[in-house]
């Protein structure tokens, strides 16, 4: 029990030694200067290769890919 009473009190006293910096005390500093965000028109994103030639996106099955890998599916489906 003494232990534990210790402990807590010899912690206190540390925080109480070493208080945490308190951003009041300190002399404000300068703001930074704010940078305009561009507008959102000029942050496009290109497409993939495979939309500008019109292909539609490949989606494959979990069969294929099993099949792809070399593997089979034990699944019985």
């Amino acid at each position: 029990m003494n232990l534990l009473v210790d402990a807590v009190t010899t912690s206190s006293k540390r925080i109480k030694r070493s208080p945490a910096p308190n951003p009041a005390q300190h002399s404000p500093a300068q703001p930074s200067p704010v940078q305009p965000r561009p507008p959102l028109e000029s942050c496009t994103l290109d497409p993939h290769p495979s939309e500008k030639e019109g292909n539609p996106i490949q989606i494959s099955t979990p069969g294929q890919l099993l099949s792809r890998a070399g593997l089979t599916d034990k699944r019985g489906l």
